[in-house]
């Protein structure tokens, strides 16, 4: 299967996205995508947790090969704006919303992409072509925390 990747990978000159890269250094695939890289010269790009380049040092022939290490840096309000447009095709969620919810996402795109999904839902819910943070009311977001604890 290696040399049908590397294959496709050399034909159509498109690069090979691994997200989560760090589930694959500790099922020891490291070599894997090595091998792929070497069969096709497609270029690679690796998402990983930030402690990967030092989980990576195990293996030299890989480690050595990556030619920069870019940490991923916090959605700003442009990037949430594009989010949207891609997310939320059926309605328009206006900036006040937007900021909200960039607000309430603290720069996380996983988070950001959520309520913007939610909020698509519940404006077609309401019938709404266009929502504003007056229509979304007092609606929680997505934050990733959990519920906290009733006290009885």
């Amino acid at each position: 299967m290696v040399e049908q990747v590397c294959q496709q990978l050399a034909l159509s000159r498109k690069p090979l996205i691994i997200d989560e890269l760090d589930h694959l250094v500790t099922k020891g695939a490291v070599e894997m995508i090595r091998d792929i890289y070497e069969g096709s010269r497609a270029a690679i790009l690796l998402i990983g947790e930030e402690r990967l380049p030092e989980k990576l040092k195990r293996w030299e022939r890989f480690h050595g090969r990556v030619l920069d290490w870019i940490p991923a840096q916090p959605a700003d309000f442009d990037d949430c704006r594009h989010l949207a447009r891609l997310y939320c095709q059926q309605v328009t969620i206006t900036d006040d919303l937007l900021t909200a919810i960039h607000g309430v996402c603290k720069g996380s795109a996983r988070r950001i992409a959520v309520n913007l999904e939610r909020v698509q839902d519940e404006a077609r819910n309401m019938g709404l072509a266009e929502i504003t943070l007056a229509d979304w009311g007092k609606r929680k977001f997505f934050t990733g925390e959990a519920p906290v604890r009733r006290v009885s």
